[in-house]
C-alpha cells in the first residue's frame, strides 16, 4: 500500500470515526462509572498502537487513555509510518494487531523487527481464539504475555505492566 493509498484510507477512516464518536462517548461514560484510578509511573510511558482498523485504534486508544490513564498513546494505520515514528520518538511499548489484511506484513513481522532492531516490547492484539493462535503460530515460541485477546478489558493493564516492567 502506498502512502497516498494510506492517506485516502485515513480520510475514509476519519469519516467512519465521526459516525462512531457517539458510540465511543457512550462506551467511555459507562466504563468511567466503575473506573479504578491507576496513577503511577506507568501512566507516563509512551505506547504506540498499530492496527488496520480505525475503529479498533480509537477504541484501544480511548480505553488506554480514559480508563487506564496512560497519557502518551499514539495510533498508526500504516506500519511504515509506525517505523518512521519509532526513529523520531522511541516508545516504551507497541500494541500491534496480528492480522492486518490490508498490508503485506502481519503483527508477527512487526514484533520481530521492533524487538530485535529497536529493543521495544510488543504486545500482539487479536480477535482470534487462543486455540487458533496456538495452532497456527506455535512454532514462534510466544509467551503467555505476548498476546492479548480482544475485546479490550481492564486485564490488559496487567499485560502492559508486565511488559513495561521488563524494560
Amino acid at each position: 500500500m502506498s502512502i497516498i493509498d494510506g492517506l485516502e484510507l485515513d480520510r475514509l477512516s476519519q469519516q467512519k470515526t465521526v459516525n462512531i464518536s457517539s458510540k465511543l462517548n457512550f462506551f467511555i461514560s459507562k466504563i468511567k462509572k466503575g473506573k479504578k484510578e491507576k496513577t503511577n509511573s506507568l501512566s507516563k510511558k509512551i505506547i504506540y498502537i498499530l492496527d488496520d482498523s480505525i475503529t479498533n485504534l480509537n477504541l484501544t486508544k480511548t480505553y488506554l487513555r480514559e480508563i487506564l490513564n496512560f497519557e502518551n498513546v499514539e495510533t498508526f494505520l500504516l506500519p511504515d509510518i509506525l517505523f518512521k515514528r519509532i526513529i523520531e520518538r522511541k516508545p516504551d511499548l507497541i500494541i500491534c494487531d496480528i492480522e492486518m489484511g490490508r498490508y503485506q506484513v502481519d503483527g508477527f513481522f512487526v514484533k520481530k523487527i521492533v524487538e530485535e532492531k529497536y529493543k521495544i516490547p510488543v504486545l500482539l492484539f487479536t480477535a482470534h481464539s487462543p486455540y487458533k493462535i496456538h495452532d497456527f503460530y506455535s512454532h514462534l515460541n510466544l509467551k503467555e504475555f505476548d498476546i492479548y485477546y480482544k475485546p479490550i478489558k481492564e486485564d490488559i493493564y496487567t499485560k502492559i505492566s508486565l511488559l513495561l516492567e521488563k524494560i
